[in-house]
């Protein structure tokens, strides 16, 4: 599987709760996802490469349901105005009019510093998704924050690590690290994300779908782990 990303070689993985500390508990942070509501085969890869994650403490495992590739990070929400969240959604919204549906690959597992992933491939075809939604905030006055194309490493995350912990202990603990299941994406979710309680919960914003001139589908609020 022919991949341009370069990816960190880990030892020794670190706390992810250390990420980020101008993102305090009750602040919220805006994102776009692919989500996979309507693909169940991106809850079975993870449940096959995922194996006994569940059982480790080390580790805040992401529920099936909330499974997702964040595509970029859009700011905080009390940085953003209700005209510029407005502005940006209808910019998004005309910029997917023709986006084709995406047919992904999630797999193998490959790690982050502090979580444990499935890389998710073509790139080339997430890239430029990313480029199109990086430019559609750009005519609305945002760009995305703490990320680049240079930087983008297309992956959906099965776990997040709460504390430094060996790569060994939660590599013995995977099934199948080199699970692999291809699936259509057809949507791009706006996500308002908080982080309470040791962990992340996020609602559902708007959800792009993919051509159909960029229809705006009913939404409704729910938590997560992204």
């Amino acid at each position: 599987m022919p991949m341009h990303t370069v990816w960190p070689e880990v030892e020794t993985f670190q706390d992810h709760s250390t990420w980020r500390p101008d993102w305090t508990p009750e602040r919220i942070c805006l994102y776009w996802y692919l989500t996979f509501e309507d693909q169940p085969e991106a809850a079975s890869v993870a449940a096959r490469a995922a194996g006994n994650l569940s059982r480790l403490p080390v580790i805040y495992q992401v529920p099936p349901r909330w499974l997702h590739l964040t595509l970029c990070d859009i700011g905080f929400l009390d940085q953003i105005t209700t005209d510029q969240l407005e502005q940006l959604t209808d910019a998004v919204s005309v910029a997917l009019r023709d986006q084709p549906h995406l047919s992904l690959t999630l797999g193998p597992v490959l790690p982050f510093d502090d979580a444990v992933t499935l890389a998710a491939t073509p790139e080339d075809d997430l890239r430029q998704l990313w480029s199109r939604v990086a430019d559609a905030m750009l005519s609305a006055g945002l760009a995305p924050e703490h990320h680049s194309l240079d930087a983008f490493r297309p992956h959906v995350t099965l776990g997040y690590l709460n504390r430094r912990t060996d790569t060994r202990t939660v590599w013995d603990a995977l099934g199948d690290p080199s699970a692999r299941e291809s699936l259509t994406v057809d949507r791009l979710t706006l996500a308002a994300v908080g982080r309470r309680d040791g962990h992340y919960q996020w609602d559902c914003g708007a959800v792009i779908s993919f051509g159909d001139d960029g229809e705006m589908l009913s939404t409704t609020g729910n938590d997560s782990t992204p």
